[in-house]
């Protein structure tokens, strides 16, 4: 990209300048009239909004939609119409942390379209505590729902959402679970390298989840990004508590 500059001549732009003279390009929110980045190669949005939290756009695919963050973090919402529609879950890897033990209670921190909130509930966990700190990905989530007939798992009664920050609802609850399950299925790009540095995966994090676990609880965490750094983070932690790493977590990769 250039750019004329009187008695200069041609001049080609920084990156810095590009961008923001890119950005005068690029198209508004529906929501609130903001700038949005289009992400490539992703064709056009059916849901997009922007907040302080990132951009959130949706994309129909063959199985339902794709919820991406940040052009890079991704949530799936699939088309099931039913809870029966989806118990083909229950065989796979989502359902693990949900089967792996008894399991009556479970909170899942990063919840976002459900997918691993439709585990649980097919997996037959009678109370789910699903925390999500972007209402942009519930509000994508609830629309797309609704205009395609896709089954709500937060309409679910077992199902109890909160929007608020993971760690933070950790700290404030008297409550504890069977099972706290940290998916991270949203942790890619961007959105991980911050996310490395703020509170849902660091020693003082693990240690709050654990205090939250009943007697036999389990922690789940999912390994997609940083997954050596997690892991490690998980091991000390658990190890410095006098706990077996191999008896009480799931790492799912």
């Amino acid at each position: 990209l250039y750019a004329q500059d009187a008695g200069l001549g041609k001049r080609r732009l920084n990156p810095i300048s590009m961008a923001i003279a890119q950005m005068a390009l690029l198209p508004r929110s529906p929501l609130d009239g903001s700038v949005q980045i289009r992400c490539p190669g992703m064709g056009s949005p059916v849901f997009s909004g922007l907040s302080s939290l990132g951009q959130v756009d949706a994309y129909r695919g063959e199985s339902g939609y794709d919820v991406v963050i940040d052009c890079r973090g991704l949530t799936k919402l699939r088309r099931f119409h039913s809870v029966r529609e989806a118990r083909g879950l229950k065989k796979g890897l989502k359902a693990l942390p949900f089967v792996a033990g008894k399991v009556s209670s479970a909170l899942i921190i990063g919840s976002g379209a459900g997918i691993d909130v439709l585990a649980g509930i097919v997996a037959g966990v009678p109370k789910i505590t699903a925390v999500e700190v972007n209402p942009l990905v519930i509000q994508a989530t609830e629309t797309l729902a609704r205009a395609d007939g896709i089954y709500n798992v937060y309409d679910h009664e077992a199902v109890d959402l909160t929007v608020r920050e993971g760690r933070a609802f950790v700290n404030a609850s008297p409550d504890t679970y069977d099972l706290i399950y940290v998916p991270g299925s949203k942790l890619v790009g961007i959105s991980a390298y911050l996310l490395r540095e703020n509170y849902l995966h660091t020693k003082e994090a693990f240690v709050s989840y654990l205090r939250h676990l009943n007697e036999h609880g389990m922690l789940a965490v999912g390994l997609k990004v940083f997954a050596e750094w997690v892991m490690a983070t998980v091991v000390t932690t658990l190890l410095e508590e006098g706990l077996d790493p191999t008896k009480r977590t799931i790492l799912i990769t």
